[in-house]
């Protein structure tokens, strides 16, 4: 840890205007923006700096099979090739991270009245940083690891929470007709009432991993390599910080399509991958959840004063069109030589229904 850690701080900056229809609109246009100074980063302080050259092509490394091979064994233990050979890998918190966030937020808000309220947003935003969070083993889809600790403002991406467009539409609706029915029909058909809440929002990034390379010698020996650019730096024992290569002619990548999926590929030892952090996106989520309610009035008066007596019916539904969220979990779909990159193995809620009764008086 750095010893003269600085205390991270954030400035919000906000300007807006609304604008009122009637006695029940109100329409508003907002700018919101904030900035993080001295944010906290996890960064590798100990490479190895004394390993082979990167190599040029498939060839070379089948060439240089032996020094790669003794590079990899000499990353670790007394001897190593690191900048400071007394230790293996070591990283440090510091408070290099910042972050920038800017938004255009619209509104839209009918006030209660004739039984009806409703609320609509849209929001138009970007985040950027060099590092979401400081501890990698927590974050999902992307650890905030640096994969070259020499060239950190190459860190500097979208957010891992970042979220493009956000839609949400909420309301309340106490049903008009059959209002003052009485007898049975009244008791069956007046005192309805709807309430929704409706989200639709684009999808979060993702830092796709390079994965563990395998090279041959020209007997046909193979030698896996896990830490694919040879700086002895790794996320965690089982996962490195290399990235692939992203196609100068464009990648195209849709989480659940791996047949569709292109523009990727492995660097070769010793070399850094060229795609940058969050460079993809998974998918997007759409959610509805429906209310509806009941209110009965049973009569007015009860036992020792009480009244007046009321049931009300509740019937709520989560995600009413159950409408599938397909998402992953882990690191094997971002890892573009696993069998699973690409694929989806995690799903949201599905729909969900309760129902209530509530007696009052």
């Amino acid at each position: 840890m750095n010893p003269q850690l600085r205390n991270p701080y954030v400035q919000q900056y906000s300007l807006g205007m609304e604008y009122q229809l009637g006695r029940s609109y109100m329409f508003g246009l907002s700018y919101i923006g904030s900035k993080g100074t001295h944010l906290t980063r996890l960064v590798p302080i100990n490479p190895v700096v004394n390993g082979p050259a990167p190599a040029t092509s498939p060839a070379d490394e089948t060439a240089r099979f032996t020094d790669f091979q003794q590079a990899i064994k000499n990353e670790n233990g007394p001897g190593n090739n690191r900048l400071d050979s007394r230790f293996n890998q070591v990283n440090r918190l510091d408070d290099g991270a910042s972050s920038t966030y800017h938004s255009l937020q619209l509104t839209g808000n009918k006030s209660f009245s004739h039984g009806l309220q409703f609320q609509a947003s849209y929001t138009w935003s970007k985040s950027i940083d060099n590092a979401s969070d400081f501890y990698p083993a927590i974050q999902a889809n992307d650890n905030s690891f640096a994969q070259d600790a020499s060239q950190l403002a190459a860190e500097r991406a979208v957010s891992n929470f970042d979220i493009r467009h956000r839609i949400i539409v909420t309301g309340v609706w106490q049903v008009p007709f059959f209002r003052g029915r009485k007898g049975f029909a009244g008791k069956v058909l007046d005192g309805w009432s709807f309430e929704s809440v409706n989200l639709w929002q684009s999808a979060v990034p993702a830092t796709l991993l390079a994965g563990t390379r395998t090279i041959q010698d020209v007997t046909g020996n193979k030698l896996p390599v896990a830490d694919v650019n040879l700086d002895g730096s790794l996320i965690s024992p089982s996962l490195d910080n290399t990235r692939p290569n992203c196609a100068p002619a464009g990648t195209h990548f849709t989480l659940g399509a791996p047949g569709a999926i292109s523009g990727f590929t492995q660097p070769l030892l010793g070399n850094d991958g060229t795609c940058s952090r969050n460079s993809v996106r998974m998918n997007s989520l759409m959610n509805f959840d429906w209310s509806f309610f009941k209110d009965t009035e049973l009569t007015e008066s009860g036992p020792w004063g009480s009244g007046p007596w009321k049931l009300q019916f509740r019937a709520e539904m989560y995600n009413i069109f159950n409408t599938p969220f397909l998402t992953a979990q882990g690191d094997a779909w971002r890892t573009i030589t696993s069998a699973s990159f690409g694929t989806v193995n995690a799903a949201g809620i599905p729909r969900k229904i309760q129902l209530a009764l509530k007696l009052s008086w």
